[in-house]
């Protein structure tokens, strides 16, 4: 079975918290899009070093930079039977690059 769950909400709502547990019941991924730009500025890395120009001034990190990070972390081994999104998609545009996925477009269940 294919799990493709999104959880939306504000900052500090639970999603992390319920994304984890849920992922523990039905042994799938999480992705956690706050972990992985904290993870890339810590790490230094190019695109850490763009998103962090962003941070530092208070502002969103571009559509583009988070719909490249999250179409990549999908493409590891351990998300192609499914993956609990927690902070993905954000923005309209994010959610429309989501949807045009259509290996799991029809597998999504979303949670507000």
């Amino acid at each position: 079975m294919s799990n493709y769950i999104i959880f939306f909400g504000p900052p500090a709502s639970g999603k992390g918290t319920q994304a984890n547990r849920l992922a523990k019941e039905l042994a799938v991924s999480t992705i956690s899009i706050g972990d992985i730009i904290r993870n890339e500025i810590s790490r230094s890395t190019a695109t850490g070093t763009e998103i962090k120009k962003y941070v530092l001034k208070g502002e969103l990190v571009p559509d583009e930079i988070v719909i490249n990070i999250f179409n990549e972390k999908i493409k590891r081994p351990e998300f192609k039977d499914g993956f609990i999104s927690d902070g993905y998609p954000r923005s309209l545009r994010q959610a429309k690059e989501l949807k045009s996925l259509n290996e799991i477009e029809q597998k999504m269940v979303f949670f507000f």
